[in-house]
């Protein structure tokens, strides 16, 4: 999943692996500010906004984006100096009975902007004494696995940077029972140690000098966060910030009482909208809280102000000063990261050519997207929501417009320039070449893992030595200094780190934290043992697949996942191979056995062969897992008769 840009990029998870050049790297705060970074501060700060038309032309671009993106609802919320200055919904929050959406009254999933808001919550406990930045996280955790042999702490700090080391597994976030209701399935989660330990808690690098967009450790941060608090982690976030800012529509997770207020989200297939189930994470502190726009306004206005709204304090002004200044960077002039909120450049996206530094983060759920954006130079905040996935169908779901009409709001702003290209390096370059992957996978990767879902490694960016620089990706970079290299037009910079061994590690663009790594030796994918059992069952070789599954099952040469095994069923099915396929769906039944839609198939498949009386069985057992199942009640009725 590659970086997407400012403003946008933070609307989908994002990941990767900073190594920085030393081990005892400093945070940013500490780095020498250079000429280029300070010069664009102190133009922008004597810089004009026209706040009096900035209603009508939001408004305006927002109802072309309803059209053009086909989005079913939207709402938008712009903040200024601790003032909501425009909070306007539009469209529907549900498409069948029209219901509006209205910016104080509908709720949105705001998914991975989750993280911010937990790691906001935890800085606002470091301000108060609390807990200390540098305090190591095996005060209230100890169950770690190590396959990195990581002997450095592991600290708050490390935390609130996403520069933890820990492994971005991928596995077992999400409830998927969807047929049951809410409140069943919250008490199938459990608790947030209780994931934590179940060895989700990976070391791979060692802390402080690598960032990778981190699920798993702002998970662990809320879990300390309730520790620190004294109660779970979903009271602590309502005690520690909804109630401190009033934002009395927020909670982790709609409860009960606000569900009627939340908007359906959608995706778009065959080309209608189509309604989504309601997601439940195990990560609750990264994935899980779900907001008004008002209430999210109410939060920039803390951020945009000292740190308080009219309805209390979230930080003092020498912490919100702090979060303002990121505090891990790579590179004096790169973007970084500081507190749940990721640095970029306001010219690195859409269509406006104003150059301001920029805080922010994303998210997206299925049914949903958000994105919340600071301007802390112009303490400007905006908040952006739709109830329409941006992985379906239906085409981008793409705020920058909007985010647009904001920046055109400025007149007298610095624009983007382009960075000094050297003349061509005549030196060996070598060193850097090879293939670099974007981060955020399952490094330790087991054949359990891959076949839980777990996170693949994505695809490689080659990095290759030609006649004066490196060529990465499509792009051309000169050398500018000890490993930093400028891209052959002057658009962005590239920053390579270095390991212990003193070879590169791992790139880095000025414009993201983003980082790109070289691969871990260690790293392994497994083949499919669904895939090898249809082939040798589509070649008539029934009981040499069933031997290869006795023989491997609970080794680690395949992985083994439900939805293939039942993929290899149906095709077996179609392909008149009903024993084989009878076979193939039994595998599935042992392995899988709470699974209603395992024993479900089975139950397809044996009718088909006739064998009512097991065909029976199979969707009685699936009903008794399922009580849902509208789809099987009907077709054992038929069986019955």
């Amino acid at each position: 999943m590659l970086r997407l840009g400012l403003l946008v990029a933070f609307l989908l998870a994002q990941s990767t692996v900073h190594a920085a050049r030393s081990i005892g790297k400093l945070p940013c705060e500490q780095q020498k500010k250079t000429d280029l970074r300070e010069a664009t501060e102190k133009k922008v700060r004597g810089i004009q906004f026209d706040e009096r038309s900035l209603p009508e032309k939001m408004s305006k671009v927002a109802t072309r984006l309803l059209t053009e993106q086909r989005l079913p609802g939207l709402v938008v919320v712009v903040v200024r100096g601790g003032r909501t200055i425009y909070e306007q919904g539009f469209g529907y929050a549900n498409v069948d009975s029209k219901k509006a959406v209205e910016a104080e009254e509908t709720i949105f999933r705001v998914g991975s902007i989750s993280k911010a808001l937990t790691l906001l919550t935890l800085t606002r406990q470091i301000d108060l004494g609390s807990v200390q930045r540098s305090a190591p996280v095996e005060q209230w955790i100890k169950s770690f696995s190590n396959p990195g042999g990581v002997q450095a702490p592991l600290t708050i700090d490390h935390l609130l940077t996403h520069t933890g080391g820990l492994d971005q597994i991928g596995v077992n976030r999400q409830i998927r029972q969807t047929h049951l209701a809410l409140e069943d399935r919250r008490k199938l989660r459990g608790r947030l140690e209780d994931f934590l330990t179940a060895n989700n808690l990976r070391r791979v690098n060692r802390p402080g000098i690598t960032y990778r967009y981190d699920t798993y450790g702002t998970t662990l941060a809320g879990h300390i966060l309730g520790k620190v608090v004294g109660t779970d982690y979903a009271r602590a976030m309502q005690r520690e910030m909804f109630d401190v800012l009033g934002m009395t529509s927020t909670s982790v997770e709609t409860q009960s009482e606000n569900i009627e207020r939340l908007a359906t989200g959608y995706i778009i297939a065959d080309g209608e909208y189509q309604p989504r189930p309601y997601e439940f994470y195990r990560t609750t502190p990264a994935s899980s809280i779900d907001a008004t726009a008002s209430d999210i306004a109410r939060l920039l206005e803390a951020l945009t102000s000292d740190g308080a709204n009219a309805s209390g304090r979230l930080l003092s002004k020498d912490m919100l000063a702090r979060v303002y200044s990121p505090h891990f960077r790579v590179h004096p002039d790169f973007c970084g990261v500081s507190h749940g909120l990721f640095e970029s450049w306001t010219s690195e996206d859409g269509t406006a050519d104003v150059h301001m530094r920029s805080l922010g983060h994303g998210g997206s759920m299925d049914g949903y997207r958000a994105a919340l954006t600071l301007i802390p130079s112009q303490k400007i905040g905006v908040f952006v929501a739709t109830n329409r996935s941006p992985s379906d169908s239906g085409g981008v779901v793409d705020f920058r417009p909007l985010v647009d009409v904001v920046l055109n709001s400025f007149s007298g702003a610095a624009q983007k320039q382009a960075f000094e290209v050297p003349q061509p390096s005549t030196e060996c370059l070598s060193e850097y070449a090879g293939e670099y992957f974007y981060g955020m996978y399952c490094h330790s990767m087991t054949a359990a893992d891959q076949g839980q879902g777990a996170w693949l490694r994505p695809p490689a960016i080659a990095v290759s030595h030609e006649s004066g620089g490196l060529r990465v990706g499509d792009e051309m970079y000169v050398q500018r200094g000890e490993d930093l290299f400028v891209e052959a037009t002057g658009r962005r910079m590239l920053h390579f780190s270095r390991g212990e061994d003193g070879k590169p590690t791992s790139f880095t663009y000025s414009t993201s934290p983003d980082t790109f790594e070289r691969a871990n030796e260690g790293y392994r994918e497994f083949p499919s043992l669904a895939q090898r059992i249809y082939e040798l069952a589509g070649d008539g070789k029934l009981d040499e697949a069933m031997r290869l599954f006795k023989k491997e099952r609970g080794q680690a040469s395949f992985y083994l996942r439900e939805a293939e095994i039942n993929n290899a069923g149906y095709a077996l099915l179609r392909a008149g191979r009903t024993t084989a396929a009878i076979a193939t769906f039994r595998i599935n039944t042992e392995v899988f056995s709470r699974s209603w839609n395992a024993h479900d198939s089975l139950g397809e498949a044996l009718a088909e062969a006739g064998k009512i009386q097991e065909a029976r069985a199979s969707y009685t057992q699936s009903i008794h897992l399922n009580p849902n199942n509208a789809a099987g009640k009907q077709r054992l009725q038929e069986l019955s008769k």
